[in-house]
C-alpha cells in the first residue's frame, strides 16, 4: 500500500479576507480522491491543511496517522475521510495511580504508575453521534454517543460573506453549473428554539427560513427558502456541517428546487461586521 505524507499550511491567499492558506493538499474543482483505502495518509505538520473551493471535494480513502497533529479544513468545499477503517478511532487504555492533581506537593508519574487495562474503538456514524465500545479486563461495555451542546449559540448578527452553489444533472438547464457571489448576510436566530432566519443583502437574495438543531458546537436543520434573483432556485433546503459563534458562522447546504427533482449543493457563511 501507499504511505503519503502531507506537510504545511500551502500558498497564502492575501485576496481574502482574512488572508488564508489554501493547504497543502487543495481540490479547485471536482471531486479528487487520494489513496486506494488502506493508503497510509500522515499528517506531517502541525496544524495541515487540506483545501477545497466551493464545490469541489477532496476524499481521503486512506487511514489517516500522526494523532498527534491537527487536520484542518480550508475553504467552502468538502473533506470526507473514506479509508478502509472508515471514521473509526482505536486506543488502549491505561489506569493510573498518583498523587491528585491539587495535592501539594505533587508528585509526576513514572512508567511503574501506569499500567494498560484494555482498549476503546469509537465508530462516527455522523459529525454529532457514534458508538463507544471499550474492554477493561475482559469486561465489554457499548454506549452509543452523541455531540453535547455547553451553551446555545445565538448566530444573530450582520455578516460579510456570500453564497455558493453547484449542480449538475438537473431538468432544467440553468440550475447546472456552479455560481457564487458576495454580499452582507443577516441572520435572525432564536438559539434556544433553533429557528432561524438567513436574508441575504444583495447576490442571489435569497432568504432561507427553517430551525437549526444544535449538537454540540455544530448545527443541522431545514426549511424553505426563495432567491430573488434566481426564482428557479425556489424550494427547501437542509443544512449540516453548520459552525458559528462570535465572529463566523457557516453553513454547508443541500437545496432541492421545487420544480425540479435534483439536489444543488452549496454553502452559506460569513465574518460578523
Amino acid at each position: 500500500d501507499e504511505v503519503l505524507t502531507v506537510s504545511g499550511l500551502g500558498f497564502q491567499n492575501r485576496t481574502g479576507q482574512p488572508d488564508s492558506f489554501d493547504g497543502g493538499l487543495h481540490s479547485v474543482s471536482g471531486t479528487s480522491t487520494v489513496g486506494t483505502g488502506l493508503t497510509s495518509f500522515t499528517l506531517g505538520s502541525n496544524p495541515t491543511y487540506i483545501g477545497a473551493d466551493a464545490g469541489a471535494a477532496v476524499v481521503l480513502n486512506a487511514v489517516v496517522r500522526g494523532a498527534a497533529n491537527e487536520l484542518r479544513k480550508v475553504g467552502a468545499g468538502a473533506l470526507v475521510l473514506a479509508g478502509a477503517a472508515g471514521n473509526t478511532f482505536t486506543g488502549d487504555l491505561f489506569q493510573t495511580v498518583g498523587t491528585g492533581f491539587s495535592q501539594v506537593p505533587f508528585v509526576p508519574l513514572v512508567a511503574a504508575d501506569v499500567t494498560k487495562v484494555g482498549s476503546a474503538t469509537f465508530t462516527f456514524s455522523n459529525a454529532r453521534a457514534g458508538t463507544l465500545s471499550y474492554t477493561v479486563k475482559l469486561a465489554q461495555v457499548v454506549k452509543q454517543i452523541t455531540r453535547q451542546p455547553l451553551e446555545n449559540i445565538d448566530l444573530t448578527g450582520f455578516y460579510g460573506g456570500g453564497i455558493a452553489r453547484s449542480a449538475s444533472g438537473c431538468a432544467t438547464p440553468s440550475l447546472n453549473g456552479s455560481s457564487s457571489g458576495t454580499s452582507s448576510i443577516q441572520v435572525a436566530h432564536t438559539a434556544s428554539s433553533g429557528a432561524v432566519t438567513i436574508t441575504e443583502v444583495g447576490g442571489f437574495g435569497c432568504r432561507l427560513t427553517g430551525t437549526l438543531q444544535q449538537y454540540g458546537s455544530n448545527f443541522e436543520g431545514g426549511g424553505n427558502y426563495q432567491c430573488v434573483a434566481d426564482p428557479l432556485l425556489n424550494g427547501s433546503w437542509t443544512a449540516v456541517e453548520g459552525t458559528g459563534g462570535e465572529s463566523t458562522f457557516s453553513l454547508k447546504l443541500n437545496f432541492r428546487p421545487q420544480n425540479d427533482t435534483c439536489t444543488v449543493s452549496g454553502s452559506i457563511g460569513g465574518f460578523k461586521q
